[in-house]
């Protein structure tokens, strides 16, 4: 009878659930983060005299896109590690 000291697929073991300082600390990251990124867009449109919503829309996307991707580009690349 071979033993296996892996968990059964699906089973979380207490070192891989968030304790309540590293959900802090990652809240407010994302909270500096999305503070920037409004301020950037904020910055932008106010400095365009476009009036129509395709533009400001696009810059949103755009801004939006990259936030998102960016911290999983990350997360990626240090779970490979």
């Amino acid at each position: 009878m071979v033993v296996s000291s892996c968990p059964p697929k699906g089973f979380l073991l207490q070192s891989d659930i968030m304790s309540a300082s590293e959900f802090l600390t990652v809240f407010g990251i994302a909270i500096g983060l999305s503070m920037d990124a409004f301020a950037v867009a904020v910055t932008q449109g106010a400095c365009l005299d476009i009036r129509t919503p395709r533009y400001p829309l696009a810059i949103g996307i755009t801004f939006g896109f990259f936030q998102a991707a960016m911290p999983l580009i990350g997360w990626i690349a240090g779970m490979s590690f």
